[in-house]
């Protein structure tokens, strides 16, 4: 089968390849051309492009539905990606359909039209750019899709052959570029099924994370995700301008093993885990692109907005570094810059991993000071985000 479109090379490299071609020739190929996007004996390569592109199929017309998909419903996705999917499967000038799993249907008891727009997200993910990708991420963790979604969506990146969580969520991230800044708690969803993800494509890779084959999924889980946790707040420690005073090979190393899930992976892991990560951070995209953003994508479910990247009070960056940013995020296309609202959801986690951490370690007549002085600190990181790094 013929390549898509869009894997086609620059046009300026074509037409320097046609350069060489006689008039004749150059005559064959127009003819040939034209006729290949009109006649309907080539109605299966444009049910190719529009699958290979979109993850749909139209009933009739395919050639002029990919073109309403490109340019009407990018643009409706361009403001609000619901609205891009709704505009999709509304029953308009085409009639699109996706392959549904029924059996999957049966399984989780959801309606039909739910699905809908899972495999064109999956297909996009591939190929749009990244700002738009982030975008897109950013619409799929949102909290108003089921749980089930968001897995099925994971599901299109394996992580089978990844040796380590680390490797399996560097491909992850050029796949589907979700940040924490950006999913706010669906961040926390993605890696919590990242987690299962990787342990369920890689059975042989437990003992390399400390965990025993035999142990329920469930529980080795815990172990996947605090390390996926570490391993991003390490890369913000290391290449956030805003933390002055960067994270020691030995601070990484104590951390780690205070966490309770933790205490057990392999010593030369962290160490390695350290090591990738000083000297590559994570990306969202090849080339130092993908390693700062400057910009926070947030999804409110109807639609996503663009606003500047922030600073915290007690940031040591001077105003230049804020005026840079939303002048980046201007540049972006993204709205009137104005400040993210709290996720309070995120904040009651801050303070409940606070007060298991006390609850394991403080006496218990010293536990309400703990408490209230976890309450203060996680409040106070929900209302003062840091400049954004690769990880945040």
């Amino acid at each position: 089968m013929s390549p898509s479109l869009d894997s086609l090379p620059e046009p300026s490299l074509v037409f320097s390849r046609l350069d060489l071609a006689t008039a004749t020739s150059l005559a064959a190929v127009s003819k040939s051309w034209r006729a290949g996007c009109h006649e309907p004996l080539c109605e299966p390569r444009w049910q190719f492009f529009l699958q290979s592109r979109w993850g749909v199929e139209a009933t009739d017309r395919p050639r002029e539905a990919l073109a309403w998909l490109e340019t009407a419903v990018r643009k409706e996705m361009a403001c609000s990606y619901r609205r891009g999917f709704e505009t999709m499967f509304s029953g308009g000038a085409f009639s699109l359909s996706v392959h549904v799993d029924h059996a999957l249907l049966a399984e989780s008891e959801l309606f039909e039209s739910e699905l809908f727009w899972e495999a064109p997200a999956r297909k996009l993910l591939l190929w749009l750019p990244l700002h738009e990708r982030r975008r897109l991420a950013s619409f799929v963790c949102h909290d108003s899709h089921p749980r089930a979604s968001l897995d099925r969506v994971l599901r299109a990146f394996p992580q089978a052959g990844s040796p380590s969580p680390l490797a399996a969520l560097r491909g992850l991230l050029l796949q589907f570029p979700f940040l924490p800044i950006d999913a706010g708690s669906g961040a926390d969803r993605v890696i919590g099924l990242f987690s299962m993800h990787w342990l369920r494509d890689n059975p042989s890779a437990w003992a390399s994370v400390g965990l025993d084959g035999g142990l329920p999924l469930p529980e080795a889980r815990h172990t996947v995700y605090s390390l996926v946790y570490a391993t991003i707040v390490l890369n913000t420690d290391l290449h956030n301008p805003a933390v002055k005073t960067k994270m020691s090979r030995a601070q990484f190393l104590t951390n780690c093993r205070e966490a309770p899930y933790l205490q057990f992976v392999p010593e030369r892991l962290l160490l390695e885990t350290y090591e990738s990560i000083r000297t590559s951070p994570l990306a969202i995209a090849p080339g130092p692109r993908g390693r700062s953003v400057s910009s926070i994508v947030r999804s409110t479910g109807d639609e996503e907005i663009d606003v500047a990247a922030t600073l915290s009070t007690h940031s040591t960056l001077g105003p230049e570094a804020v005026a840079a940013a939303a002048a980046a995020a201007e540049a972006a296309g993204g709205a009137a810059a104005r400040a993210p609202e709290v996720d309070w959801v995120v904040a009651y986690y801050n303070v409940l991993d606070m007060l298991r951490w006390a609850r394991a370690r403080v006496a218990p007549l010293h536990l309400a000071s703990v408490m209230a002085v976890a309450v203060v600190a996680a409040v106070s990181l929900a209302l003062a985000p840091a400049l954004l790094s690769p990880a945040s």
